[in-house]
């Protein structure tokens, strides 16, 4: 199986942001993370 390596570009808009990560060697994709902690009701309530 060949392996190729994504080359993922991202911008911190501030000082508290988090770059995407991968949570494991196989995951399919990136892991992202809130900088604030927010709650967002479920359907809008």
């Amino acid at each position: 199986m060949s392996s190729t390596k994504a080359l993922l570009r991202f911008a911190k808009l501030t000082e508290n942001a988090f770059p995407p990560m991968k949570g494991s060697d196989y995951a399919a994709g990136y892991d992202l993370r809130s900088a604030y902690d927010y709650v967002i009701p479920a359907r809008g309530r």
